[in-house]
């Protein structure tokens, strides 16, 4: 199940090295030379960023490859029904976090709940992609879903 960032970082990588292979056996090309003068590339100013950015991307990459094969191998180990419970108690830790921000939203920053905040969101995280997995759930399905949701709350928001 390859996501919308796995597949633009793999043609990210391919083009990058297209372009490589097309510069060594014949030299710069105008219209890529064109394209970079005009910063086609537009998070990129040289070919230092670009190849920087790529490096970036791997690692992105590699780590997401990482933690997919991990909580992969936590669906084998533990199941279906253990792990949709572990979600259903890692959402209840999420809504506590929450709670306690509101509660103590007059005080200074409180920095452990805050950083309890931020684990419990990475926990739900890691339990919503293991049941996309278990159930075979597609990214781009879910996507589809929050942008029909956007749209009847803008609905929403302009009756307001």
């Amino acid at each position: 199940m390859k996501n919308k960032k796995d597949f633009e970082l793999d043609l990210l990588l391919a083009v990058d090295e297209l372009l490589y292979e097309v510069n060594v056996r014949f030299g710069e090309i105008p219209i890529l030379r064109e394209m970079k003068e005009r910063e086609y590339f537009q998070d990129a100013k040289d070919d230092e960023t670009v190849h920087g950015l790529i490096e970036k991307y791997k690692i992105t990459k590699n780590e997401n490859n990482m933690l997919n094969y991990t909580f992969n191998q936590s669906i084998i180990k533990y199941g279906k029904e253990a792990q949709c419970r572990q979600l259903m108690e890692e959402c209840a830790e999420l809504i506590k976090a929450t709670n306690k921000m509101l509660r103590y939203a007059d005080r200074p920053a409180e920095p452990e709940y805050y950083a309890n905040l931020i684990e419990e969101i990475a926990d739900v995280e890691i339990m919503l992609y293991q049941l996309k997995v278990m159930f075979n759930i597609d990214d781009d399905q879910v996507f589809a879903f929050k942008v029909e949701k956007a749209k009847r709350e803008q609905e929403r928001l302009k009756k307001i």
